[in-house]
């Protein structure tokens, strides 16, 4: 075996623990931050009444999530009173915000 090669052999060594205390080290991090997330996430209050959900959907996504939202909804009918489903074509989301935000402004 010459240097060079015994040199590049050692470099790949070095890089792959490089690799493994690097994950280690992201993989603690992450640990570390969803514990410290956990306890605030678990403190939001409830809503005093259930809420309405508007859903606009400009991707298709909702042949996919449709029914996990529904389940959630019909699990928890305190948090959750009514989902809104509406498709449309993403050219057309910014005035189907806009009108959404008309009317829930107009109701209070």
């Amino acid at each position: 075996m010459n240097q060079s090669s015994s040199f590049h052999s050692l470099w790949a060594g070095d890089r792959s623990n490089a690799r493994l205390r690097v994950s280690r080290v992201l993989g603690a991090a992450s640990v570390a931050l969803a514990l410290l997330v956990a306890p605030a996430i678990a403190q939001v209050p409830a809503p005093a009444s259930p809420l309405t959900i508007n859903v606009v959907d400009v991707a298709g996504d909702l042949a996919l999530t449709q029914a996990a939202i529904e389940a959630y909804q019909q699990k928890n009918p305190k948090l959750v009173a009514k989902v809104n489903f509406t498709k449309a074509p993403a050219p057309e989301l910014p005035a189907k915000l806009k009108a959404n935000r008309g009317s829930a402004g107009s109701s209070s």
